[in-house]
């Protein structure tokens, strides 16, 4: 079979940070590369990546965007939400607290708002609100969250946006953040020292200021770098304020400024997209080439310079290749290419390349994105590589598909897994629950001969196997097998029983076969033969009658005789009175029930005859008659015949006897008005005339009247009228169906029969509840031939119940099979609320609850870590039996900074909550010390390590203090930092 390859994506954007670099992929997925250790890669880990590592993403959410500046990156999700991860010291999460986060976390956004467009700054974030405002968080030491002071959050406050302004757009620096209002002009706040927010004065602001934009021009775009900011004007062309001391505003010279100047113009050139870096900046052109200039000690303008560049160079970007979009890093620089691929160049120390070297580049080349298919297993074996069973490696195609063969295994589902490299590094693998099926081909056993008395039911019994389950269909043959035709009528729901309902001597011989067919092919039964049997009868006779004739006339003795088997007919005379009887065999017709005497002479007369009928059943003899031979003419005379009734289709006879001299003639006629007329019958009548025989009789010939007129020269008689009655062929009913129906709950359910018989049968239905113990009638909901019965809006508590029809006519009553009805739950995926974070003293009990929903019920499950939610342990003891609540008992103060988080899971899904912090205070203490102590405490151990000097390193010591974190959580900001 083949495998598709898992996604290396096509690359729909690029963000670069301090040294790292994330990319977005065409299907939502994002990865990193390069430095990692606050997290910044998302991946759940604090490793260090030369080639891109997948960021863990919320389960069922893709990214729509990412922004990464320093150690911290943002995106938004497809549900609407926020989610940021990497370093946390000063809140720049968003998310409360000051722990970094290895992997997405949710940002905790206002009520009843979503970010559309977020940035992420040097420690700070800033978002602009689906309600029209922006918002940011994080250190606010300059003013950059831009709400009027410079107190940091943790959370999202509302910038102070100039009276009847809304931005559009928002991009945060080192210490500083631009936007643009819908108004036109560009804004600017926080840091100033070098000028960077372009109004005219280097005084930092703490709530957005006008940058001073030039007379005729308004600013299209706006990107803050590392104390400085570039802008696209209306008229095209890049402006730059700020720091230059690098030639980063591309003016020609290394003068900062605090109000915007043009950078130095290509002629014929203007510009679409611009990105700011440490000290650099990078831009594409109208004519879709890629410029930089500034600082270039790593190569990260993309072309051999001087090591600081003040004007627009041209990116030497690959052969064949334009770059759509770029992003600008501290000291390396991203790209996309028109070819799908990311492209990077400068520095590469930690592998912000992601080219899986560690060697920088001054020219751009394609992030690594190799992927390799290495495995592939079914239900966990092993597949086989298809060139060569002895290896179990895949096939690369060249198509984007791997093939593998699949190994021996039982039938039925199991999961694919796929293991792949990208860049040579193991990736998450993919799993495809149920992804293949393993079938099997049916097979069939033979169904035996089956002997029947007529009348009685027969079935023909099979059992196959096979995956998928097999169809089975059922064929007969009248022909010896020469030929097949289908059967249905009679066979069972799943196919393996033919039950043929009052079976007749005609179809005796008739052969049977079945067939079970299911995806993986088809076999068939040999034929079994069916025997009927006739219903065994003791024979019956009636008496012949007395004849009259004339010397050298013809006499003719007649009886009737029935019984199963046939019964033989023999004759014999007595000259004696009946004292004794001699076996009569000339002129015995075939069938025996016909004495002819040819040429009677005188001394016949007397002479006394009698039939007797033998079968296996019995024997019986008819009364005797008389021969009686005239030389005197007689009138003739007639017995009348009897009333016949038969089935439609059938052959009816009428007889009679007549005597005379001479010998009468024998006529028939009918009348179908009940005798008021009369009309000469000749079709079927015998040689003699004493026999009517009509064949093939309808339906329409019931009522007919016969009779028959005896004639000689001595006169006419007739005999009286006997009645024809054609009745219609009675069937006792069969029934086929219902079968099992499977409905969710809600929905309706039709069980259906299909019914035969003579005359056509009544249909009634009933259910039982207990399993088929006891069963009651069922009327609502029958359709009116009760063939349909419809159950509208079925619930839960139907599931189970069993439905059985009966077919009902004057030959019989049959049963249907019962047929079960399931009814399926409608499934939910789980859904979990809670916990929130716990602070108690120590030595108390602390309690996480959450509640969840979802069905069927889900599973939930705890976890805890002691490494800020690198890894994870499962939790047992304290959880509830429903395990909606985690109770720790006589908690500690090691206990303090344990993350939990719980699981639910079924059928549908699993979702984990955000995970909550547990806060153990001493007994007795402030829980929090004295503020100045600490920032002692801070200070001391920033001086042992002689980095005490450092502005980056105070800005998070400070933070500590203001956030209110207490000495632990600004000491675990700062020792991380120095760590990594």
């Amino acid at each position: 079979m083949q495998v598709e390859e898992p996604v290396g994506p096509e690359i729909v954007a690029v963000s670069a940070g301090a040294d790292s670099s994330l990319t977005l992929g065409d299907t939502g997925h994002t990865y990193g590369f390069g430095t990692n250790w606050a997290g910044q890669l998302g991946d759940g880990s604090t490793t260090n990546r030369d080639v891109p590592v997948e960021v863990v993403l919320p389960e069922g959410v893709s990214f729509t965007s990412v922004s990464l500046r320093i150690n911290h990156a943002l995106a938004v999700g497809d549900d609407g939400k926020t989610y940021a991860w990497g370093e946390n010291g000063a809140g720049q999460l968003g998310i409360d607290s000051t722990l970094d986060s290895h992997v997405p976390v949710e940002v905790e956004v206002p009520d009843g708002v979503s970010f559309t467009s977020v940035a992420t700054g040097n420690a700070y974030s800033v978002a602009i609100g689906s309600d029209g405002k922006t918002y940011a968080w994080g250190v606010n030491f300059f003013g950059q969250l831009g709400n009027n002071s410079s107190v940091s959050s943790p959370v999202p406050v509302e910038v102070a946006l100039p009276a009847g302004v809304s931005f559009t757009s928002v991009s945060a620096g080192n210490d500083h953040s631009l936007a643009l209002g819908d108004d036109g002009n560009a804004y600017a706040w926080g840091g100033n020292s070098s000028g960077q927010l372009g109004d005219g004065s280097n005084t930092n602001r703490t709530v957005p200021v006008l940058v001073s934009a030039p007379d005729g021009v308004s600013f299209t775009s706006v990107n803050a770098g590392y104390n400085f900011s570039l802008a696209i004007g209306n008229d095209g062309k890049v402006y730059g304020w700020g720091d230059n001391s690098y030639g980063q505003l591309g003016d020609s010279t290394f003068a900062s400024t605090n109000a915007p100047v043009e950078a130095s113009v290509l002629v014929g050139v203007l510009f679409t997209h611009i990105a700011t870096g440490g000290r650099h900046s990078v831009a594409i052109g109208d004519d879709g080439r890629t410029y930089a200039w500034g600082n270039n000690h790593y190569g990260q303008l993309g072309f051999d310079s001087p090591e600081n560049w003040p004007i627009p160079g041209e990116v030497a970007t690959p052969p064949g290749v334009r770059f759509t979009a770029v992003s600008a890093g501290n000291v390396h620089s991203l790209a996309i290419g028109d070819d799908g691929k990311a492209y990077s160049w400068g520095f590469n120390g930690v592998g912000a390349l992601g080219d899986g070297t560690a060697d920088d580049r001054v020219t751009p080349a394609p992030v690594a994105a190799e992927v390799v298919v290495t495995g592939v297993t079914f239900g966990g074996v092993d597949g086989v590589n298809p060139d060569d069973a002895g290896s179990t490696a895949p096939v690369d195609n060249g198509d984007g598909t791997w093939s593998i063969a699949t190994p021996a295994h039982v039938s039925g589902p199991v999961d694919v897994v796929v293991s792949w490299t990208l860049n040579g590094i193991e990736q998450t693998p993919v799993t495809y629950s149920n992804g293949f099926t393993f079938l099997a081909a049916p097979t069939i056993t033979d169904p035996v001969d089956q002997t029947v008395t007529e009348g009685d039911s027969a079935e023909f019994v099979v059992t196959a196997t096979g995956d998928p389950a097999p169809t089975v269909t059922w064929e007969s043959s009248s022909d010896g097998g020469a030929s097949w035709v289908p059967v249905s009528d009679g066979v069972s729901g799943d196919g393996l029983t033919l039950s043929l309902d009052s079976v007749t001597l005609g179809d005796s011989g008739t052969q049977y076969r079945a067939i079970a067919t299911n995806s993986e092919g088809s076999v068939t039964s040999a034929a079994a033969t069916l025997t009927v049997d006739p219903v065994l009868v003791a024979p019956t006779i009636t008496d012949p009658v007395d004849q009259t004739v004339g010397e050298g006339d013809a006499a003719t003795f007649m009886v009737l005789a029935t019984g199963v088997p046939a019964p033989v007919v023999t004759w014999e005379a007595s000259s004696d009175g009946g004292v004794n009887w001699e076996p009569v065999t000339d002129g015995v017709s075939g069938d025996g029930l016909t004495l002819s005497l040819a040429s009677v002479v005188l001394a016949d007369s007397g002479t006394q005859y009698r039939a007797t009928a033998t079968n296996s059943e019995g024997s019986v003899t008819s009364a005797a008659a008389t021969l009686t031979v005239s030389l005197d003419p007689l009138a003739p005379t007639i017995t009348d015949p009897v009333d016949v009734t038969v089935f439609d289709g059938e052959t009816a006879q009428f007889m009679v006897s007549a005597s005379g001299v001479p010998a009468p003639v024998v006529t028939w006629e009918s009348s179908i008005d009940d005798g008021a007329t009369w009309v000469p019958v000749t079709d079927g009548v015998s040689g003699d005339g004493l026999t009517l025989s009509l064949a093939d009789v309808t339906l329409a010939d019931s009522g007919t009247q016969y009779r028959a007129t005896a004639t000689n020269s001595e006169g006419s008689v007739t005999s009286a009228a006997a009645t024809l009655t054609v009745d219609p062929v009675l069937v006792a009913p069969t029934i086929t169906g219902p079968v099992d129906q499977t409905v969710t709950e809600g929905e309706s359910a039709d069980f259906t029969v299909t019914v035969t018989g003579n005359p056509a049968p009544t249909v009634t239905w009933e259910a039982s509840s207990d399993g088929g113990v006891n069963w009651v009638p069922v009327t609502d909901g029958v359709s009116g031939d009760g063939l349909t019965l419809s159950l509208d809006s079925v619930t839960l508590a139907d599931s189970g119940t069993q439905y059985r029809a009966t077919a009902t006519n004057s030959e019989g009553s049959v049963t249907s099979a019962a047929a079960t009805l399931t009814v399926d739950p409608v499934l939910v995926a789980p859904t979990i609320t809670g916990p929130v974070d716990q602070t108690v003293t120590e030595g108390e009990s602390a309690d996480f609850t959450v509640t969840v929903t979802g069905n069927p019920a889900p599973t939930v499950t705890w976890e805890a870590s002691s490494d800020g939610g690198v890894n994870w342990v499962p939790v047992t003891d304290g959880v509830s039996g429903d395990g909606l609540t985690l109770s720790l008992d006589s908690v500690t103060l090691g206990d303090s900074g344990t993350q939990y988080r719980a699981t639910a899971t079924n059928s549908e899904g699993s979702v984990t909550s955000e995970p909550v912090t547990l806060t153990v205070t001493a007994a007795g203490g402030n829980g929090g010390g004295d503020p100045e102590d600490k920032d002692d405490e801070v200070t001391k151990e920033l001086a042992v390590t002689g980095l005490a000097t450092s502005p980056l390193f105070w800005v998070a010591a400070v933070t500590a203090v203001v956030l209110g974190g207490g000495l632990i959580a600004g000491n675990r900001a700062i020792r991380s930092r120095i760590t990594n």
